[in-house]
């Protein structure tokens, strides 16, 4: 069976002095996500940055899909990125979350190195759609630079399109979406039912940018004109026109002249806006859905599975959420907040003394004198909802045998008027006596932002996680049985 593969990645929180953020990804990532699972393709994992993620882990996470995939027979593998990029060594490199210029390689994703991993795949068609913001540096250099890089990595396919979103210096805007991610969805809602082919795609995009002066999209087209990038249905069309902003590149700074234009804009955008009885709703949902989980099989007969619920102040590393929160500036906020307190921190100063001398003894030196300041830290997250208290699931898999490990598994749910964050950790615990557990493994929260009206996709979204927790924890008692038949043959 020929396999249609989208491996989409995109970075809204970089974490780093050296790469802002970018708010407009999540948008894009969003938009992405609904085109390629609402039309044809056969898979599309998702990959975006949160806490505990750094960039070699990142890159394990590609390189591991790479490695489930390549042994199929795949017709189209299509890449898709929403972040920042930039030039290094003459080598173009996708900026990783955390990223550093004193650790380039460590923090980012070389083309060459993608090329590499793509190419393992030996798929019939590979497809780049790089929408990258430069950070203050050159994203694509000049124009001869960037054709001959560009067709250099395209001679290594058989047949390839490429779709970068800037021709020379420029930046990526980016507001509500980037207007590059933005064009391609309003080609699929411009779009008749049917297929539409990647050059039709590339034409639109075209045409959309031909009178801007802001930025120049580039493109390299090594295939036949034939090959399509969707299917095109009323149901994708309607999905897509819910997150898409109808307005050229050229008039950012003035959506619209007319207010009957302004009108179609703003009642289009506000569809994916939640009222509070909805956002409530959506919220309680997805409670209602992670308290129906089960566990059957053999880990039924190993483990008593306990569903509970936890307030913010009980929430384990809960520091971590109020720590996100309070880097968040997105619009409209979210409708949680940081739990921040006033403590001493007490400091060791040397004086400052125009006689001390470095010739001076170690005995001769001054003492350091003790003072204190009041800082304020993160010890936590609240609800901004009067009527919601912000409960955190927690999953507890309770042994029915001395010889297992007790495992914690933890959902908190992070609402704001468009978008649902589910954060998500585990813990591992060690039996130390008669039902004394005491942590052994602590996990950080890892996070992943959806549409708050696509409950269906959070709920697809934890049953993959529900599922991969539940081999991890069978994995992990056949490695713990292993180990103790070692340590007693020894």
């Amino acid at each position: 069976m020929n396999l249609k593969i989208a491996l989409l990645i995109s970075f809204s929180d970089y974490h780093s002095d050296e790469a802002s953020d970018l708010p407009g990804c999540e948008a894009d990532l969003q938009l992405m996500q609904r085109i390629c699972e609402n039309g044809d393709f056969s898979t599309t994992k998702v990959i975006s940055g949160s806490f505990g993620k750094s960039g070699e882990k990142i890159k394990l996470e590609i390189a591991e899909f790479i490695d489930e995939i390549c042994n199929q027979e795949i017709e189209t593998f299509l890449f898709y990125f929403s972040g920042h990029g930039r030039f290094h060594n003459d080598e173009f490199n996708y900026v990783l979350p955390g990223y550093k210029s004193s650790r380039s390689r460590q923090t980012s994703l070389s083309n060459s190195e993608l090329d590499g991993l793509i190419r393992s795949t030996s798929p019939a068609l590979t497809v780049k759609i790089v929408d990258a913001c430069e950070s203050g540096a050159q994203y694509i250099k000049d124009p001869e630079t960037t054709e001959k890089y560009v067709k250099a990595s395209a001679g290594l396919y058989n047949s390839c399109y490429f779709l970068f979103s800037s021709q020379r210096d420029q930046n990526s805007f980016q507001t509500i979406l980037s207007d590059f991610t933005n064009c391609i969805g309003k080609a699929i809602k411009n779009s008749e039912v049917g297929p539409i082919r990647y050059k039709a795609l590339i034409d639109f995009i075209s045409d959309d940018f031909e009178k801007s002066d802001s930025q120049t999209p580039y493109f390299v087209i090594q295939g036949s004109f034939t090959d399509v990038f969707v299917q095109v249905d009323d149901h994708l069309v309607k999905d897509v026109s819910k997150i898409v902003v109808d307005i050229e590149p050229e008039n950012k700074g003035a959506l619209a002249t007319e207010d009957k234009n302004l009108l179609k804009i703003v009642g289009e955008k506000s569809e994916i806006y939640c009222s509070k009885d909805e956002i409530l709703e959506y919220i309680d949902s997805v409670h209602r859905y992670l308290g129906e989980k089960t566990i059957n099989g053999d880990l039924n007969s190993l483990f008593n599975l306990s569903l509970g619920s936890l307030t913010p102040d009980s929430t384990p590393n809960r520091s971590e959420i109020g720590d996100w929160l309070g880097r968040q500036s997105a619009t409209p906020p979210y409708l949680a907040s940081p739990v921040k307190e006033k403590r001493t921190e007490r400091l060791n100063i040397l004086p400052f003394s125009s006689s001390f001398s470095k010739i001076e003894s170690i005995t001769s030196r001054p003492s350091a004198e003790p003072i204190e300041r009041e800082i304020s830290v993160v010890t936590g997250f609240r609800s901004n909802l009067d009527t919601y208290e912000q409960p955190t699931t927690v999953c507890e898999f309770i042994p029915r045998y001395p010889a297992l490990k007790k495992y914690n598994l933890y959902f908190s749910v992070i609402p704001s008027r468009i978008n649902i964050v589910i954060f998500t950790k585990s813990n591992t615990y060690i039996d130390h006596g008669f039902g004394d557990f005491r942590v052994d493994i602590r996990n950080k929260w890892h996070y992943e932002v959806f549409s708050a009206k696509r409950v269906d996709l959070i709920t697809s979204y934890v049953d993959g996680l529900w599922s991969a927790y539940l081999n991890f924890i069978r994995n992990d008692i056949a490695k713990s049985l292993q180990e103790d038949s070692k340590a007693t043959e020894e």
